[in-house]
């Protein structure tokens, strides 16, 4: 008797555990069919953020006088090097957004020296940090 279970999640550590096939749909509509060993969480993500075509919001009405407190560029860790490429400026405040999985967590981590940094491109007040 051959059984079929769909299970539905943002959990991609799950989805890898249990799933022999994986669809993954953004705004209702499907955008990739694989099985579990032609794919990786990473294409994954990249398929539910629109292949990764996600535009950052610009404001618009910043004072003349705004100062960039923190920028970030090319970061490596966890053995990969990201390319992050954003930076606060005064006055801002800033929130990280994505999948269970998508690398926020690993991010914020890296960046704030909670977890090891191999190299980076980061500056504080407009001096390199060595994190």
């Amino acid at each position: 008797m051959d059984i079929s279970i769909i299970f539905i999640s943002h959990k991609l550590d799950e989805v890898f555990q249990v799933a022999d096939r994986i669809t993954v749909f953004t705004e209702g509509v499907k955008v990739m069919t694989v099985r579990k060993d032609e794919t990786t969480k990473e294409e994954c993500i990249r398929a539910m953020l629109k292949n990764g075509n996600v535009e950052p919001i610009e404001i618009k009405d910043k004072p003349q006088d705004c100062k960039t407190i923190l920028r970030v560029g090319d970061c490596t860790y966890d053995g990969a090097k990201h390319h992050l490429n954003f930076r606060v400026d005064s006055g801002e405040v800033v929130g990280f957004y994505g999948l269970v999985g998508s690398g926020r967590t690993e991010c914020a981590n890296a960046i704030f020296g909670i977890s090891p940094m191999e190299s980076g491109d980061v500056e504080l007040h407009g001096k390199k940090l060595k994190i």
